[in-house]
């Protein structure tokens, strides 16, 4: 029997290249995201994350269907940019809304039918800014932190009824990411130097990331997998490191390392 998935964010980036791999590996995956249509014959849903009664819906059209879930993966986000002082709420609240409470509300939807199986795999992307608080992404390094703290308490609750939570953790791959990434602190900003220094280069890095397919053949591993792994991190090397420096060395230095890196 050919597991049925639920995806979020797949119409772009991480979430499309995790997508398209599926339906190749002929996996009965559905798709949802906010520019999609609804498809029954394309396994299509428009979805917005963050409208909590429509998330529920559409997973229950995906049982309804195939009368199983196999596995849920949360990858829908977008990233905003810019001081704290500089970022309008409204944009904050949409970056929590999605990033967060998207995740929150798929699971809460797919939950009582997990359950019910007594199986599941679900898969919640964060990001190295999730490990590392980066420069002037505050508010998407802080909807990152709080997926992985959610993830872990739920990994808790849930494992007595044989599901699983897997945490994925990439670093720079080269996606429409940083197109799509919104900007609040401009050239008038007291920040703006230091700003303009830190984000020049994270966008440097992201295009010249990996290609996405490595995250969507994990996330098929994952899937077939009877015991995957709490967590994984992936990436290029050097990015990667930056998790494991800031867990063995002395704040101060990976401070002054940081600082030193993006222009600070």
């Amino acid at each position: 029997m050919n597991k049925v998935v639920f995806l979020t964010g797949a119409s772009s980036g991480i979430g499309k290249t995790i997508f398209e791999y599926l339906k190749e590996k002929d996996i009965e995956v559905y798709g949802a995201s906010r520019s999609l249509e609804d498809s029954l014959e394309l396994h299509t849903f428009k979805l917005d994350v963050s409208d909590e009664l429509a998330v529920k819906n559409v997973i229950e059209k995906v049982i309804a269907i195939n009368s199983r879930l196999d596995a849920l993966i949360n990858v829908a986000g977008f990233g905003i940019s810019g001081a704290v002082e500089d970022t309008p709420t409204e944009a904050i609240k949409r970056e929590i809304d999605t990033n967060l409470f998207g995740t929150i509300y798929t699971i809460k939807a797919a939950l009582p039918h997990m359950r019910t199986q007594k199986e599941g795999t679900i898969i919640n992307f964060s990001s190295i800014a999730g490990l590392v608080g980066l420069p002037y992404q505050a508010f998407y390094s802080t909807s990152k932190f709080a997926v992985e703290g959610f993830s872990e308490a739920l990994r808790y609750e849930v494992e007595q009824f044989g599901i699983k939570v897997v945490v994925i953790e990439p670093g720079d791959f080269k996606t429409n990411f940083t197109q799509r990434r919104e900007k609040y602190t401009k050239e008038n900003s007291p920040y703006f130097e230091k700003f303009y220094n830190a984000v020049t280069g994270m966008e440097k890095d992201e295009k010249a990331g990996s290609n996405p397919e490595i995250i969507a053949e994990l996330v098929y591993k994952i899937i077939q997998s009877k015991n995957p792994k709490h967590k994984y991190l992936v990436g290029p090397a050097f990015e990667k490191s930056f998790a494991i420096v800031k867990r063995i060395l002395p704040e101060s230095l990976t401070t002054a390392i940081f600082k030193w890196y993006y222009g600070l």
